[in-house]
């Protein structure tokens, strides 16, 4: 028996689609399929969880694959004008996670933000606290 070994190239989907592949040699045809998922956020964490005004803390948005031809958006969000993650941030290809900074602004009180992220129709959230 002779076999062939071939890579699978696709563009990032947006729904779990089934692609069906067909091979013919010598009169022979052979057909299987794969399933397409979308890349989603699993987590998102920040770390410290509680900073003074004025700093920073390091955010992690973590996918559920391995880009391999393009890199992902991940957009972020904040329920406070206190907690300022980047608007995006990319996945590169080849990484799992994407890492950015999350600024914070001084504040009178101890106040809390949630940052979100979005990949798609996916999406994870962590807590900041912001400290006097």
């Amino acid at each position: 028996a002779l076999t062939a070994k071939f890579a699978v190239i696709h563009k990032p989907v947006t729904s779990v689609q089934t692609v069906v592949i067909t091979a013919k040699s010598g009169g022979v045809t052979v057909t299987t399929s794969i399933t397409l998922s979308p890349f989603q956020i699993t987590s998102l964490a920040i770390s410290p969880s509680s900073v003074k005004g004025g700093t920073s803390a390091t955010g992690t948005a973590t996918l559920n694959a391995v880009p391999g031809t393009g890199s992902v958006l991940v957009k972020l969000s904040s329920s406070s004008s206190a907690v300022i993650p980047p608007a995006s941030v990319y996945v590169a290809i080849g990484a799992s996670s994407a890492i950015f900074t999350v600024r914070t602004s001084v504040v009178s009180t101890t106040t809390s933000g949630t940052v979100k992220g979005t990949v798609g129709t996916s999406s994870q959230q962590a807590t900041l606290t912001v400290t006097h």
